[in-house]
């Protein structure tokens, strides 16, 4: 298991003695353990290499529900509410935003995450006519520290009596025997993203192969869970339309359309500063080749036309595996990319939301 090559803790003066901490530490006794006096907001850079397999124990002080970092108005938002009470991966993708966002930092664990399940009963609360989606996987693999951190069943169990609320986990990972047990009424989705077997290969690295996601995602679904499946990033490398359309019909032929939530597709999307990160990290990397523009929330990405390519094609593909009923989102794109790539444009991003919303009273 990832989890089990954690070989450092970092933890706090000020959670040393939390009940959590004392928990986390229990379940990787043979990592070395280390008290910090300095402040946790100060930087804890380390190597590259250190900080997949450093846990960093701290506290968040403000709301752990954020929305979905959608940061212009001109692209379509699906109102995911961002949920991150842990920040980093111990997996090594060369297209993933947290080495620029949070550099080589060791993962950080918040000890008070149970005050986020506070936060989000709350919210529902505020507002019991809408079917809220909630998710971790944003800044963290939401399963790659599981089922030692201990977190994601409580999770579950909580979402399960919560009747408006939806939480989606996503994973790279195929680990998902002990999700068998948790009582979820129907009230968690587990995603999963996906690339073809070649590029998982090349650039995710500590990744489950695709085909045991894939697996995964058959065996949860059997449990009563929905299932999603996140194409994002689709990345335009040579042979890449043989490549996901051979991937599209393995993930058709194991999963059945009723067990699937929503499927999501992006493209490769990156501050600028990443893509030196990249250069220097992965040299042998080919995901940045292709033709680049500065998109309108500042980030580098495929010209307009070969991402329209990309969608049309993959919409075709799974509308071809699963029919017409699934629901089938862009994530970051404005409405002429809907349009051109999926045939319909929604005019508002409460429009967005209202689709997920028919697509899960539908199941």
């Amino acid at each position: 298991m990832i989890s089990r090559k954690i070989t450092g803790i970092l933890v706090d003066d000020s959670v040393f003695d939390h009940p959590y901490s004392r928990y986390v530490c229990s379940q990787f006794p043979d990592a070395e353990l280390r008290s910090l006096n300095t402040p946790s907001i100060e930087p804890l850079n380390i190597s590259w290499r250190r900080n997949k397999c450093t846990l960093h124990l701290t506290t968040f002080p403000g709301s752990f529900l954020k929305d979905c970092p959608a940061t212009s108005p001109s692209y379509l938002c699906c109102q995911y509410r961002i949920l991150s009470p842990v920040v980093g991966c111990p997996l090594d993708c060369s297209y993933c935003i947290l080495q620029h966002y949070i550099g080589s930092q060791p993962i950080r664990v918040y000890v008070n995450w149970a005050e986020m399940l506070d936060q989000i009963r709350y919210y529902a609360r505020e507002y019991p006519n809408r079917l809220i989606r909630f998710g971790s996987g944003e800044l963290a693999d939401s399963l790659a520290l599981e089922p030692e951190l201990g977190m994601v069943p409580r999770w579950i169990s909580a979402f399960a009596d919560i009747p408006n609320a939806i939480l989606e986990l996503k994973t790279k990972t195929a680990d998902v025997d002990w999700l068998a047990i948790i009582p979820h009424r129907g009230r968690t989705v587990i995603g999963w993203s996906v690339n073809p077997a070649r590029i998982v290969e090349r650039e995710e690295r500590g990744a489950a192969p695709v085909e045991a996601r894939i697996q995964a995602a058959a065996r949860v679904a059997g449990w009563g869970y929905k299932v999603a499946f996140h194409f994002d990033p689709i990345l335009r490398v040579e042979g890449w339309e043989s490549q996901y359309r051979e991937l599209i019909g393995l993930i058709c032929g194991a999963v059945s359309a009723r067990s699937v939530a929503w499927v999501s597709l992006g493209s490769l999307r990156f501050p600028p500063q990443l893509r030196e990160i990249i250069r220097r990290r992965f040299p042998k990397s080919r995901i940045l080749d292709g033709e680049w523009v500065i998109g309108m929330d500042g980030k580098h990405r495929l010209i307009k036309p070969l991402r329209i390519e990309l969608f049309r094609k993959v919409h075709q593909w799974l509308r071809e595996g699963w029919g017409d009923d699934i629901c089938i989102y862009l994530c970051m794109e404005g409405a002429e990319v809907w349009r051109k790539s999926m045939g319909w444009e929604p005019m508002s991003r409460d429009e967005v939301e209202r689709g997920f919303e028919e697509s899960w009273s539908g199941n």
